[in-house]
């Protein structure tokens, strides 16, 4: 990630801000063979290209695993494997499965607040097809930043 920060620590890690990482991302997206680590879901699984029986997501993986063993009767599997994107920070018993899979945890949001509307708007643009593929949702707080530089950003 040497184009991203000139920043290089005492121990010898880089040091980069959310707004340089996505940045980058954007930057590497423009490249064919871009980092898989953030590319597009579409383009690295081909999920148009393939008729596949189920996909999963992290967001609901508990939920997903557990209908995916009934479905296929498998009775020794453990369905209440708990995964991290599963952990709402938050007060109570959590949100539902679908305030899981639609909303962007508070502890994550912050971390988009503060970055320029243009550039958040490049990234929905970028990707626009994963968000439809699998019905995610931009939260609002998001979207009321980029509708002041770009109304039309988030209604592709």
């Amino acid at each position: 990630m040497r184009t991203v920060g000139k920043r290089t620590p005492p121990k010898g890690k880089w040091q980069i801000t959310f707004k340089e990482f996505l940045t980058y991302v954007i930057q590497d997206q423009k490249n064919m063979m871009g980092d898989r680590h953030w590319s597009r879901i579409h383009r690295v699984c081909s999920i148009c290209t393939f008729d596949y029986d189920f996909v999963m997501k992290l967001e609901t993986f508990t939920e997903d695993l557990s209908f995916l063993a009934h479905k296929l009767n498998m009775t020794e599997l453990d369905v209440n494997i708990q995964r991290n994107a599963n952990r709402w920070t938050g007060k109570g018993s959590g949100p539902s499965t679908e305030e899981r899979a639609s909303k962007i945890q508070p502890s994550t949001l912050h971390y988009y607040l503060d970055i320029p509307a243009d550039l958040l708007c490049k990234i929905i643009r970028n990707y626009w097809i994963d968000f439809q593929l699998f019905d995610y949702e931009i939260p609002e707080e998001i979207i009321q930043i980029i509708s002041k530089y770009n109304p039309d950003c988030g209604k592709l």
